[in-house]
């Protein structure tokens, strides 16, 4: 069943042709992955999809009652939002039909009664009454407990989360998610391509992780030369499938310059073999000038030489550090060597930024020291968008740093041919800074850093809203890199590829050392957890085998559990006789709008409560003899 459709459409932002004569569909049940490089409109081409945006030719077509979700790169929070309020901005129709009953009761008197009558109709008929527990079981699942907290209080990631449960827990047949992974600890990606693959909600999402892209999806969107290729399959097939086109089109090249050269070989001659009947053929030769050449995306060497490292590069000992009276970072020394390329994995709020902070000396430690080499010469890539003032060009920006930069060969160049040497072709370097893309802006700043000739990296995301072209240079460049590297990333692939130490952060405050690729330490996590899941519970005549003894478990209740089995029962009367009272409340002709409101909220957790703890009860009641 299709879903959307585009015919003939055509987009052109100032002077720059986005997109040119896309006709194209999208069918219920894709799951598709778009990529395309930074500046090249894939945020923008999502804003058509939304009708945030109109095209300037062409027409867009959507299946009626088509439900779209859109999580975009950065979510936006009035001032004084809470988390209650951000989730449920949701473009889900229930969520509008319970901000709409809820403004009404505000408002309500009793000459409305049968106002009140047939908005509680339509909750019923549109289960609405449940949406709040929808919402709150994604918060909860995502690691985000407290919905009156102020959403400008959350951290990147938190924020990230919240927006998240916004979107899916919406029940939209289609979402569009616009970077989805950036902010996200690995492990809050791990379950997003879960959730997302093993559920039936057709997608499109704009990301440039590529072990995500492999997980996620089964078609490949790229958006290209002005142009939209569907590839079906996942990254690792479109890889393949990209390289074998761009293979037959550099073999067509070739075969078209030979042919150019022997038609201009021909053009050369006297002029008198160039009249009349050849008038075609000088065609021809204009034509095959003209033909597009074949679209092989070369990685230009790029190499900046940093100091020598000396013998002593950054000592930690000892340091921690605490705040808002939680302990971030507990007593912790590490010794940094020479050539170290080394990660720092953890939830959301354990604390990586911090660690990366103090070992760059931005942060004042609480306790311990931090010996800094003499020669040790840091640069430190954070998470901040690019500050850097919008009228200049991006040749003036880089000028700024630095006129020249000395290569890793001794070599000099200046400042346009090192923006050229990362993507930026020569007539870029006029380009203003208010023009480039999010993806752009990153680029920038990393290039920018690598020109002060660092010998001890720490990037903190860097990976975030760059393009697949730029992070294969990024991940060239920190393979031949010589310096020391610490660096936080969601994108598993880069994680693979550059480094080979881990320090994990588990929340508490502890920092452990694991030495080995992300994907082992995940193996080995998950080991873990199958080990303690097989070996926990009450199973005592397991734990007596392995003591020698034959003894059955005794399946009986502690006296602690016969207690808690007692007040259990206590507990769910009392909140069954609550429930009763509200559920009266909500058949009174003319009940107070506040106390309506308030009943309202508290049904739905009530009932879960009573749930969970009449499933415990009966747990315990099972066993007890």
């Amino acid at each position: 069943m299709n879903l959307l459709s585009l015919t003939d459409v055509s987009l052109t932002l100032g002077h720059t042709p986005l997109f040119e004569d896309v006709t194209l569909g999208f069918d219920a049940g894709e799951k598709i992955g778009f990529i395309g490089p930074n500046g090249a409109g894939k945020s923008t081409f999502i804003s058509l999809l939304t009708g945030e945006r109109d095209p300037d030719t062409g027409r867009l077509h959507r299946r009626n009652g088509l439900k779209i979700s859109y999580l975009p790169q950065i979510p936006k929070v009035p001032p004084g939002t809470t988390v209650a309020d951000l989730v449920f901005r949701s473009d889900d129709p229930k969520a509008a039909l319970v901000r709409e009953y809820e403004s009404f009761l505000e408002e309500y008197d009793e000459s409305r009664h049968n106002e009140l009558s047939d908005f509680q109709a339509r909750m019923d008929h549109e289960d609405a009454w449940n949406i709040e527990r929808t919402y709150h079981s994604f918060l909860t699942e995502l690691g985000i407990h407290d919905l009156s907290r102020r959403a400008d209080t959350l951290s990147g990631g938190e924020l990230r989360k919240a927006d998240m449960a916004r979107v899916l827990a919406s029940g939209a047949d289609f979402l569009l998610l616009d970077e989805p992974t950036n902010h996200l600890d690995l492990e809050t990606v791990e379950w997003l391509e879960t959730w997302l693959r093993n559920g039936r909600r057709s997608y499109i999402l704009v990301t440039h992780d590529r072990s995500f892209l492999d997980r996620s999806c089964d078609i490949i969107l790229e958006l290209e030369n002005h142009r939209l290729t569907k590839y079906p399959g996942n990254w690792s097939t479109y890889v393949a499938a990209k390289t074998k086109r761009l293979e037959e089109e550099e073999k067509a090249a070739e075969k078209r310059t030979n042919i150019l050269r022997r038609e201009m070989e021909w053009a050369s001659r006297q002029p008198k073999a160039r009249a009349g009947k050849d008038k075609k053929r000088l065609s021809r030769i204009e034509d095959l000038q003209d033909a597009p050449q074949a679209d092989v995306q070369r990685m230009t060497e790029f190499s900046a030489r940093g100091r020598r490292l000396g013998k002593k590069v950054l000592e930690l000992v000892n340091v921690e550090k605490s705040r808002g009276g939680r302990r971030v970072i507990a007593p912790f020394s590490y010794s940094f060597k020479r050539g170290e390329r080394i990660g720092i994995a953890g939830p959301n709020g354990a604390g990586k930024t911090t660690l990366l902070s103090l070992a760059a000396g931005l942060l004042e430690i609480d306790g311990g020291r931090v010996d800094t080499g003499t020669n040790t010469r840091f640069a430190v890539l954070d998470q901040s968008p690019l500050k850097a003032d919008e009228s200049l060009t991006l040749l003036e920006y880089m000028k700024a740093e630095a006129e020249m930069v000395l290569t890793a060969d001794g070599g000099l160049v200046d400042a346009a041919s090192w923006l050229e040497r990362f993507g930026f072709p020569a007539a870029a370097g006029r380009r203003k800074v208010r023009y480039l893309s999010g993806g752009e802006r990153r680029r920038l700043q990393l290039i920018r850093l690598l020109m002060r000739e660092p010998n001890f990296l720490i990037l903190d995301e860097p990976t975030n809203d760059l393009d697949l072209a730029t992070l294969g240079l990024l991940e060239q460049f920190l393979d031949e890199y010589s310096g020391c590297l610490l660096v936080v990333s969601h994108d598993r692939t880069f994680l693979e590829r550059i480094v080979d130490y881990f320090l994990i952060l588990d929340g508490s405050g502890s920092v452990r050392g694991f030495s080995g690729s992300w994907s082992e330490y995940r193996e080995m996590e998950k080991k873990s957890k199958r080990e303690l899941s097989s070996s926990s519970g009450p199973d005592k005549a397991a734990e007596n085998r392995r003591g020698g003894s034959g003894r059955e478990t005794k399946k009986g209740l502690s006296f602690k559990e016969k207690k808690e089995m007692e007040s259990l029962m206590e507990e769910i009367l009392s909140l069954e006789d609550e429930l009763s009272g509200l559920e009266e409340m909500f058949s009174r002709p003319s009940p107070d709008p506040a106390m309506l409101a308030e009943a309202g909220r508290r049904h739905d957790p009530l009932r879960t409560e009573i749930a969970e703890k009449t499933a415990r009860w009966e747990e315990l009641a099972s066993r007890d003899s």
